[in-house]
């Protein structure tokens, strides 16, 4: 069989009354600077939230350990006000151990550039040295979001930095336009009818660096539509094709 890559246009959903012409905000260029910081024990992780159709409201998420000598990540510190003072009292969080896992359950968050207030607000550190995160809340008490997905699971889920700089950016927007990103980014082979031919996706926004997209965590669009996908590739004499499919099985 002849393999070929298969490579996504810029796909876009916009949500009602939007538009798929907008472009994204450049989360690269946000300050990672932080104006106060408590004194951590142990080596602290960074961790940086943008909420909100420009990323305007930035939330710093810094993972902490309750004792300097402890294995586990089990105090979060969240600027739940976005005005950069970590060391503010009602901003640390003791997580709940679970097996492998330690969650923090933190409050309902006001947005206070759109006005708008997002409900089951959670954090969840896996692991102990290094731990994979996963941040997730109901978008304007709705829709269930989170982030962060790889491409790829073998590539490892959202790790937080050791510096703000190199910090991880999740964007949270539940209001469109959306983006898409492949999961299980690899080769698809020409006539194969079985399950290594199958594109999955998720629906949400991209973040920026490794592993920081931020998507849908139940069913968006509704029962009965479909979306249509046009993938692009290039066939074994390097000639542009395109193929123009509907999206219609749920994951």
């Amino acid at each position: 069989m002849t393999a070929i890559w298969m490579s996504l246009a810029a796909l876009c959903l916009a949500a009602p009354g939007g538009t798929d012409t907008v472009s994204p905000p450049d989360l690269e260029k946000i300050d990672r600077a932080i104006k106060k910081e408590p004194a951590y024990a142990g080596e602290p992780r960074y961790g940086l939230l943008a909420l909100g159709p420009r990323a305007q409201t930035r939330v710093w998420l810094v993972l902490g350990k309750s004792k300097s000598t402890g294995d586990r990540y089990d105090v979060l510190y969240a600027d739940l006000n976005a005005n950069g003072d970590l060391t503010e009292p009602a901003e640390r969080f003791e997580g709940q151990v679970e097996g492998n896992d330690v969650r923090f359950a933190l409050p309902d968050f006001e947005d206070r550039e759109t006005g708008s207030i997002h409900t089951a607000f959670k954090v969840r550190a896996s692991g102990d040295s290094a731990p994979t995160v996963m941040v997730s809340l109901k978008w304007r008490d709705g829709f269930k979001m989170g982030g962060g997905y790889p491409v790829d699971p073998d590539d490892g889920y959202l790790k937080f930095a050791d510096t703000p700089a190199s910090a991880p950016v999740l964007w949270a927007n539940g209001d469109g336009p959306f983006r898409f990103q492949l999961w299980l980014d690899r080769k698809l082979t020409i006539g194969a009818a079985d399950h290594r031919n199958d594109l999955s996706f998720f629906v949400g926004q991209r973040g920026a660096g490794a592993s920081s997209f931020w998507a849908f965590q139940e069913y968006v669009v509704p029962e009965g539509e479909s979306l249509q996908a046009t993938l692009i590739y290039h066939d074994a004499q390097g000639k542009e094709m395109r193929q123009t499919s509907l999206l219609s099985e749920r994951c």
